[in-house]
């Protein structure tokens, strides 16, 4: 396999990340209803892309 430790490391490091989303569903859903849930992830992941956006330079569109 070409990559060696380094491509295996990676593969490891996206199955703990990948995988660990399902357990912290578990754990949240134990103090979480459903809705607010959903509404947490939602917007961590609004958060992060407009992170991502302002690290890009990037500008939001101002139109429908």
């Amino acid at each position: 396999m070409n990559g060696g430790r380094g491509a295996s490391a990676r593969v490891v490091v996206l199955a703990l990340l990948w995988g660990s989303g399902f357990l912290w569903i578990k754990l949240a859903l134990t103090g979480l209803s459903p809705v607010h849930l959903t509404l947490v992830r939602c917007a961590l992941g609004a958060l992060t892309l407009l992170a991502m956006a302002f690290a890009a330079r990037q500008r939001l569109p101002r139109d429908g």
